[in-house]
């Protein structure tokens, strides 16, 4: 909700943007705002969150299309995403943790 209230329609209102652009500009302030909570916890600076965040946005129009929108493929698309991606990342951060900490 805070995203909502605050970025997105406050992007909305006060800067006149596009529902489409403001929700873009939105996905990129939460992408950062966790690479910040990230780069917190493990007190070092990998953007691989923002790099697996962003491939995100060209599958935006990629997934209207008809070959994936409510078909099959789309569900396992992104499904097969979820299941790769989220354990990707952990094992990434994880490893650069243990390089710089030499656990």
């Amino acid at each position: 909700e805070f995203l909502l209230r605050h970025i997105y329609l406050h992007s909305m209102r006060r800067f006149k943007m596009s529902k489409p652009i403001a929700t873009g500009a939105t996905f990129i302030f939460s992408i950062l705002l966790h690479e910040l909570v990230l780069a917190a916890c493990f007190e070092l600076i990998r953007p691989w969150f923002c790099v697996f965040g962003l491939m995100q946005l060209p599958l935006i129009p990629l997934m209207r299309l008809p070959v994936f929108k409510g078909k099959r493929l789309g569900n396992l698309f992104f499904w097969w995403g979820i299941i790769t991606g989220i354990p990707l990342m952990g094992v990434l951060y994880a490893r650069e943790y243990c390089m710089v900490e030499q656990c």
